[in-house]
């Protein structure tokens, strides 16, 4: 059977082991993710943390995660960004606009 061979230490190891997998895992492809939504920085550059991470995974995500800089907001044209352009009273619902006159 097999559950005489797990012990309820060797069960919870288990579940530590996996959980901390898992958890590599998602920052990798957190990283990844990261690093190519930038519009901040080249693609040298980008490469560059691409090949550290790769190479040596652990310390390379642990250096990203303090070293990265900000990401610099690009202003959309007209100076408004999305959110308060959502958010301004002149926005209205589909509902409350007027039909054309024909």
């Amino acid at each position: 059977m097999i559950a005489t061979e797990w012990s309820f230490g060797s069960v919870i190891w288990a579940m530590v082991v996996f959980f901390f997998w898992f958890m590599f895992i998602w920052m990798f492809i957190a990283i990844f993710a990261d690093i190519f939504r930038r519009n901040d920085i080249s693609g040298g550059v980008k490469a560059g943390w691409i090949i550290l991470i790769v190479i040596l995974p652990f310390l390379g995500i642990l250096i990203y995660m303090i070293a990265r800089p900000k990401m610099t907001e690009h202003p959309e044209p007209g100076g408004v960004n999305w959110m308060t352009r959502k958010s301004s009273p002149e926005a209205k619902s589909a509902s409350s606009l007027q039909p054309r006159p024909a």
